[in-house]
């Protein structure tokens, strides 16, 4: 795409160039050479008039031949016609310069509105240059250089200093430092070594690593950050529907207008035919709806574009429209306030013939196939406190289930054990209650099957255990949620199926308006639905979350906003917006963006009609002429694609990261 939209611009600028070595001569001996040689005006203005048509056809041969092919599908309602009516109207008047001039600037505006679509790209073209051509894959005890769509996860991948990451791997030999700047906008580079996960696209700067592929190049990040910011341009917001419908109808209005200049006066009020044939010619340049139908499309794609240089990818310019209109806002709280890093602090038996370190082995072993962080912390503590052999002796678990919303179950030696909150130890009829507000418990108990009969149960439930867990506020939570709250957003909410007490003290540390704890997955999203129901009319619903356990709350919102885990297919999918970076802080830098492209994009609306119609009062009563009229076509179009141009190049999008001075830098340059 980004080859033919320059070679379409080599073209057009090679047309525009031949068309001005006639045109310019034509005008100098219009000006000068009729003045010193007056004897031969004839013979002058007979040569400037043939380079103007020479000009005139170079330049206008394009239009003239869509608006014929439009009209083959019967429609006259397109700029081409409108153009081509106009310049033939000059032409009858003698206005040879005029009509040739019309021709060129036009296309000198396309030609500028390709270069600006070709910038507004080019956020998105880096993003291509970031995916390897080939990778190199041990195969046989070689390295065999492939076609990274060949690669299977699980295979190992060579990465030289120098070259590009392929597929998202796990690191098993070597480390050294990525440059992740063109994916994620992380200035510094991130050292890594083994066992780090590192993103297809990342850049390898000095060393050689080994990697073990995790995904196939179809699911990996580049291919998916790709497939988004294409998709994204293929989504109209409202702003952008309604200026294509309005293009519609504007068109034959202006041409019936035109047509009335021209008739009114001559049947009421008299006076010569050919002044007002002139002037209805002037009305259907100025009327071309070019700066509306390029300008408008050009400043939502500019924001797209920046936006993907914030690592903030957005679907499209309807999200962009919902964004502005943001009511509330509603986090989910392990991982996208707080850090998702759960460590366990305690360990509370409650059982006297349990020791620790049986008990802790058994959990690690329930929680193997679990990625909840619980279950991760479960895990790590475990790796670290019990010695491999006893691990294994608890690792002949059967019948393990997940129980959606409550914990896991299993069997160890014939009896049944259960891992999870409150809500599972009640349907195992078991009360428990926690000493510790500020912790995340999970409930360690045996008892016979959830469904077994009554007669068929063996044994009472009965709780051994309580884990303690502690998740940390982000820092940089606190600071983003004030600045929403700054930014006009006037609800800002957390939902968590952690517990009460835990999630009220922590929305009290991190300013929030509302919160709700103890949530199942189907009661957050009925909590998700009673918000929208109950917003204000015009205005929107936000969800963020981690884009992988909040998939329906995420397609549910009016904007679904996962963060981090870009290469999650619940992210892709179920989102509007991914932030590639697990960073909240870029949150208000997506508000602001959003903002600032409806407001230069609603400029650019009021801009181009303002100056046209201002133009075709001025035209109607005879002040101005054709090239009046050249500038209110080509002139405003232009105006309004500088204008677009704002959105990247703005003072008050410079993004200045604080907690490194050297990362203050500014994006758009």
């Amino acid at each position: 795409m980004r080859k033919f939209w320059q070679r379409l611009n080599r073209e057009r600028a090679f047309k525009i160039k031949v068309a001005l070595a006639f045109f310019l001569p034509g005008v100098l001996m219009s000006l000068i050479f009729s003045r010193i040689w007056p004897s031969a005006a004839g013979v002058w203005q007979g040569l400037s008039m043939a380079f103007y048509l020479v000009a005139y056809v170079l330049a206008g041969f394009n239009v003239a031949t869509k608006a014929v092919s439009q009209l083959g599908k019967k429609d006259w309602t397109n700029e081409y016609f409108l153009m081509t009516v106009a310049t033939i109207g000059a032409l009858i008047l003698k206005a040879w310069a005029e009509a040739a001039a019309i021709m060129i600037f036009y296309e000198i505006g396309e030609y500028a509105q390709n270069l600006a679509v070709e910038r507004s790209r080019q956020s998105i073209n880096k993003l291509i240059d970031l995916a390897a051509d080939t990778a190199l894959v041990r195969r046989e005890g070689e390295w065999v250089e492939v076609d990274p769509y060949e690669v299977e996860p699980g295979e190992e991948i060579l990465i030289q200093a120098g070259a590009k990451v392929p597929l998202d791997a796990v690191i098993v030999e070597g480390r050294g430092d990525l440059d992740t700047s063109g994916l994620t906008g992380e200035a510094l580079p991130r050292p890594v070594e083994e066992g780090d996960e590192i993103l297809s696209g990342s850049l390898n700067l000095n060393s050689v690593l080994v990697a073990r592929a995790t995904t196939t190049y179809e699911d990996s990040t580049i291919n998916k950050i790709i497939e988004l910011s294409g998709d994204a341009a293929l989504r109209k917001g409202q702003t952008e529907r309604l200026i294509t419908r309005f293009a519609r109808y504007y068109t034959p209005t202006v041409m019936l207008i035109a047509l009335l200049v021209f008739l009114l006066p001559l049947l009421f009020a008299g006076g010569h035919w050919w002044v007002w044939l002139q002037r209805s010619m002037n009305l259907l340049v100025i009327s071309c709806p070019c700066a509306l139908v390029l300008s408008v499309p050009l400043s939502f794609f500019s924001g797209l574009g920046l936006a993907s240089t914030r690592g903030i990818l957005i679907k499209g310019s309807d999200v962009l429209e919902q964004l502005v209109h943001t009511h509330k806002m509603v986090f989910d709280k392990t991982g996208t306030l707080t850090s998702g890093q759960l460590d366990l602090v305690d360990l509370k038996l409650a059982a006297d013939d349990w020791q620790e370190d049986n008990l802790l082995s058994l959990a690690h072993n329930l929680e193997q196939g679990s990625a909840h962080p619980t279950a991760l912390a479960i895990r790590r503590a475990a790796q670290e406190k019990i010695t491999p052999d006893k691990l294994q002796y608890y690792a002949a678990i059967s019948e393990m289930k997940e129980l959606p919303g409550r914990g896991i179950t299993g069997k160890f030696e014939g009896q049944s054990f259960y891992l999870g909150n409150a809500k599972l130890m009640a349907d195992l009829g078991l009360t428990v209650s926690s000493d510790d507000d500020n912790s995340t418990v999970v409930y360690f108990a045996e008892g016979p099957k959830l469904d077994a009969a009554p007669d068929q149960a063996n044994t009472k439930a009965r709780l051994i255990a309580s884990f303690y867990f502690w998740d940390e506020v982000k820092p940089e939570a606190i600071t983003t949620l004030a600045e929403l709250h700054r930014l006009g957003v006037e609800n800002l909410a957390m939902y968590s199926g952690d517990r009460e007490p835990l999630v009220a003290k922590q929305a009290q540390v991190l300013g929030l308006d509302d919160y709700a704890g103890n949530l199942l997955p189907q009661e957050k999203l009925a909590r998700l639905e009673k918000d929208i129901a109950d917003k204000p009319k015009g205005s929107a619903v936000c969800f963020v979350g981690d884009g992988i356990n909040d998939a329906p709350s995420l397609s549910l919102a009016d904007v679904g906003i996962a963060m981090g885990n870009v290469g999650s297919d619940a992210a892709v999918e179920a989102a509007d917006v991914v932030l590639i970076r697990d960073e909240i802080e870029t949150i208000p830098e997506m508000i602001k963006i959003s903002r600032k492209t409806m407001r230069v994009a609603r400029q650019n609306i009021f801009l181009a009609l303002g100056l046209k119609i201002l133009i075709m009062a001025l035209s109607i009563i005879g002040i101005g002429g054709m090239w009046l009229a050249i500038f209110a076509d080509v002139g405003v179009t232009l105006i309004c694609i500088a204008n677009s141009f704002r959105i990247t190049r703005g003072s008050s999008l410079d993004w200045v990261r604080s907690k490194d001075s050297r990362l203050q830098t500014n994006v758009a340059e």
